[in-house]
């Protein structure tokens, strides 16, 4: 009999019964896990924020190296993520179930391109990018409800609150300067406090980490901390007045104001669908439109720059660290220009058509999954999709053997929106996120669920099994 079910004696569990003790752990290791994958980039830049202070690096320099304790705690916290992750497979690799292998192999794809790519043309990738497929494998497993990442929600909350904390206590540590110490003054400050970067480098870094997590605060149940938490973020946001990050917040909610109007199942799946495609349609054609050099804040003078060198290798580009690259040589493009400021035109530049491909194909699958779970009032993919959208068109958010910062901000949501049960079996389960017209305060849709199971609820006497299964 199985040791975690205790039953009539001589009765074995049945599906639902075994599920009730399975679900509960699935969600807990979830949240561990992506947790994890937070604390593991954010604390050596919080160590590296508090012992070195943030400025303006120049081309010629790079970005500025980790100190020696930032270093060894990034070090410790890869190995500590790498083991968790390689013991939640195993521990649920004994359990019997049925995993679809092909949203997997779509999520794995970018990342074995670009290791056998570099690995082939330049070099080994770094330590840090093998915790991608660990990562991807072990959430697999789980296959974790999107509500999961509520988790991602209160640790969003939390880095907004350490940034401007650190900024309160400490300028010199969390205020863009430059390298001569002095606040840098630009024209598009909307605060008179300067431009915030918090625990990172740059503004606009710490922008767009906070926007990507701003849908998942959506998530957290009690009313009061979701609605704190919102305006922390907004309010961290502003003040690093990164544009891109504003415009994808404004984006996101407009969204998710129309979309919880809408009753019509399929009409809000239709305009799910129609503002994903066309927002990451927008992000791709516009480094081909604009001809002036100076357009989004010379971003178009990088677009300019750097896609002749995709057509230098039109299918495989010039490796996942050719930005890195060429900043140290003499025909570096721009000041401070680290990446492409565009997600396609990294992604033809370091991987060439091929990995933009693969790349594509698998935010089909996800916009997909996405617009299959509007089937209930769980509009989060969506949402989380055109905000991603949005940082794609002027910066770059996707993480595969580089830029693993953007780890548990963009891997992990699309694991959570791929992988989801939800996408299996759909069901009038509870849900938190964007309540719409026709659910209670306790997330239970009134015209779906019967008024005496909602009482139950309310009462405790019933309780949701895997995410959805009621008895």
């Amino acid at each position: 009999m199985n040791a975690g079910w205790r039953g009539h004696a001589g009765t074995a569990p049945t599906t639902a019964q075994r599920a009730r003790t399975v679900a509960p752990a699935r969600e807990r290791h979830s949240r561990l896990l992506i947790a994890l994958c937070w604390v593991a980039v954010v604390l050596p830049q919080v160590i590296q924020s508090l012992t070195v202070p943030q400025h303006r690096a120049s081309i010629e320099v790079g970005e500025t190296s980790l100190s020696p304790l930032a270093s060894l705690s990034r070090t410790v916290l890869t190995l500590v993520l790498g083991v968790v992750a390689l013991w939640l497979i195993l521990s649920s690799a004994r359990r019997a179930g049925h995993h679809r292998l092909m949203p997997l192999v779509l999520l794995l794809m970018p990342w074995c391109y670009m290791v056998v790519r570099d690995w082939y043309v330049s070099g080994r990738p770094s330590t840090a990018a093998f915790l991608v497929p660990l990562v991807a494998i072990a959430l697999w497993m789980l296959e974790p409800s999107v509500r999961c990442l509520s988790s991602l929600g209160y640790l969003t909350i939390l880095a907004a609150l350490l940034s401007i904390a650190i900024a309160a206590v400490d300028p010199s540590s969390a205020i863009y300067r430059t390298s001569a110490g002095d606040v840098v003054a630009e024209d598009k400050a909307i605060l008179p406090w300067g431009l915030l970067t918090g625990f990172l480098t740059q503004p606009n870094t710490l922008g767009k980490f906070l926007v990507l997590g701003l849908p998942a605060v959506f998530l957290i149940p009690r009313r009061k901390l979701r609605a704190s938490g919102m305006a922390l973020c907004l309010f961290a946001i502003v003040w690093s007045a990164s544009r891109t990050s504003l415009y994808a917040a404004a984006a996101a909610c407009a969204l998710a104001m129309v979309l919880t109007v809408v009753v019509s199942p399929l009409a809000r799946k239709s305009i799910g669908a129609l503002a994903i495609v066309l927002a990451m349609g927008a992000g791709c054609i516009l480094p081909f439109l604009h001809t002036s050099p100076t357009a989004f804040t010379n971003r178009s003078f990088i677009w300019q720059a750097s896609l002749p060198y995709w057509h230098l290798d039109p299918w495989f580009g010039q490796g996942s660290d050719w930005y890195a690259r060429i900043a140290k040589t003499s025909a570096a493009i721009a000041g401070a220009a680290f990446h492409g400021h565009n997600q396609l035109v990294q992604l033809l530049v370091t991987g060439g058509l091929c990995y933009g491909i693969v790349v594509g194909i698998l935010l089909t699958a996800v916009t997909v999954s996405a617009v299959r779970q509007m089937n209930s009032i769980s509009i989060f993919g969506a949402v989380y999709l055109v905000v991603l959208a949005g940082v794609f068109a002027l910066e770059v958010a996707f993480p595969t053997v580089d830029n693993t910062l953007m780890i548990p901000l963009v891997f992990v949501p699309l694991c959570a929106i791929l992988f989801a049960r939800d996408n299996v079996r759909s069901s009038n389960r509870p849900a938190y996120l964007f309540r719409s017209r026709n659910v209670q305060a306790d997330g239970i849709g009134s015209r779906s669920v019967p008024r005496s199971v909602r009482h139950g609820w309310k009462a405790g006497a019933i309780r949701p099994v895997d995410e959805g299964v009621w008895t």
